[in-house]
């Protein structure tokens, strides 16, 4: 993983295997997002949502995150802001085969979909021969994954618009439209 973290990475279908190489039990990880598929438009507008890498072998990794059709992206603890994607800005230590990266989605004010997308890069923490902590030969390649979450209204209470006040004779019936606009 790189020392800074590369934006770029996904928001787009590039293939990283130009510079990294799958290696030894590189292959055998995964991506995982963590956090609400569905959000209420009741719900405070930010949530936190975290993105994973595990599996064995590695002992640094990095990862990128973007977001479509949300508000905002805020980096967590050991993160940066770059090109409109979530970065570290040092691959993070692997304790237990596994890294984990939290970070804050805010939501619009109205009905969407948001999508998530992020990869992550296990790493051997060597560095390379100018003493980096990057080593592209020997680092595993990316492992991109995608996370919906639908925005929406739930269970919020049935409204609608009193009509005027009605008198009925006793024993008469009544048969016109009362409410309006209603909305359940």
């Amino acid at each position: 993983a790189e020392q800074n973290g590369i934006s770029g990475y996904s928001t787009s279908n590039t293939n990283c295997s130009d510079c990294h190489q799958p290696q030894g039990s590189f292959n055998n990880y995964t991506v995982e997002f963590g956090g609400d598929e569905i959000r209420d438009l009741d719900d405070p507008s930010t949530a936190t949502y975290s993105f994973s890498l595990s599996g064995s072998g590695a002992t640094t990794a990095g990862f990128n995150v973007s977001a479509i059709n949300a508000n905002a992206l805020t980096p967590g603890s050991g993160q940066i802001s770059e090109n409109g994607e979530i970065t570290h800005n040092n691959p993070q230590t692997v304790n237990g085969g596994s890294g984990v990266w939290n970070f804050t989605v805010g939501f619009p004010d109205s009905p969407t979909t948001v999508t998530l997308r992020g990869c992550g890069n296990p790493g051997d923490g060597a560095g390379d021969s100018d003493n980096s902590t990057f080593d592209a030969a020997n680092d595993g390649p990316r492992k991109c994954g995608t996370y919906t979450i639908e925005v929406k209204e739930i269970n919020d209470a049935p409204s609608f618009t009193v009509g005027a006040d009605v008198t009925v004779n006793e024993d008469a019936s009544y048969s016109a439209s009362w409410g309006t606009n209603i909305d359940d």
